[in-house]
């Protein structure tokens, strides 16, 4: 994923905690640029003479390469066979990309970290089984997280080599910046995007991320039986980013599609998009504190966050 030679913070950050004990999770929404920051980490580390080349071990179990792994034991295999065969007895970074999709992750994570000293670990995931309360408790006071978002504005126009020096240099490209504001409003940040030039295109590509999220991260996840009805409620929340939004609305948009489904049921399936990144909750104040659970929320997509 190319980034148009645009650094971005969370590399620095990452960078900053290396040589610390605990594990770095880099967890986000699908396609921020998680496993690009991860492979500039291991880049930079090489070059800063942290790590040797061969002592770094890099695993993204989304390559097809990988699909037959479908168990920690095997990543331990591999990891033992890299130890002895490639690696110099020295210090070892290991990167997991995308690891929640193997069964009984945590545990070898929890494994290596506990038994082997010589080494150091990075691992990243799309979605919230990186955080859930389960893996907090097996891996609790192991790991410090880093959460990427897609590109800010700032770095949206340094991806298009915009910048604004002063005031008058402001005035001066005023209507170029909003024609880049009005494309990063409608299309977001995540980064793949600004290479696409077709708006059509541009829309097809943000739909087959939906279609994934809905598919795999909540449908498979969750074992939702009826996906249709996950699409409509986030097809609902979109339409009214930065309102309040009513659970009982919600209910009532459905039922003039002729979809009858609880409140609750509703409300469960909000906090399962919220689960994947796919929306933020924006927690209202109030001087009462009763009101502040009250069931209606105002929620972000998170393109527009």
């Amino acid at each position: 994923m190319k980034t148009n030679g645009v650094k971005r913070h969370y590399e620095d950050d990452i960078i900053s905690c290396l040589g610390s004990k605990p594990i770095k999770m880099i967890t986000g929404f699908r396609r921020t640029g998680k496993s690009f920051i991860s492979q500039m980490i291991a880049q930079r580390s090489v070059k800063d003479k942290r790590y040797e080349q061969q002592n770094i071990l890099y695993l993204n179990f989304e390559d097809f390469r990988l699909s037959t792994i479908e168990s920690a034991a095997k990543i331990y295999e591999i990891f033992q066979l890299f130890k002895i065969e490639i690696a110099k007895p020295e210090k070892m970074l290991l990167i997991f990309d995308e690891i929640q999709n193997i069964k009984d992750w945590d545990a070898f994570i929890r494994t290596l970290y506990e038994m082997e000293d010589n080494i150091e670990i990075i691992i990243t995931g799309s979605n919230s089984e990186l955080l859930s309360s389960e893996i907090s408790s097996k891996l609790a006071g192991r790991f410090i997280t880093f959460f990427i978002y897609p590109f800010s504005f700032k770095e949206f126009l340094l991806y298009n080599q915009m910048t604004v020096h002063d005031d008058i240099d402001l005035l001066r490209k005023q209507e170029q910046l909003k024609r880049f504001f009005h494309q990063y409003v409608i299309f977001g940040g995540l980064p793949e995007i600004f290479s696409i030039t077709s708006e059509d295109a541009k829309k097809s590509y943000l739909m087959g991320i939906i279609s994934k999220v809905i598919l795999d991260d909540i449908v498979k996840r969750f074992s939702i039986k009826h996906p249709h009805m996950v699409e409509k409620i986030l097809h609902y929340i979109i339409l009214n980013t930065g309102n309040l939004t009513a659970f009982s609305r919600i209910a009532n948009y459905l039922k003039n599609q002729h979809i009858s489904v609880s409140q609750d049921t509703i409300i469960q399936y909000v906090q399962y998009i919220i689960k994947t990144y796919a929306l933020f909750e924006i927690q209202k104040f109030d001087w009462k504190q009763q009101r502040i659970f009250e069931t209606k929320k105002n929620t972000m997509p998170l393109t527009q966050v």
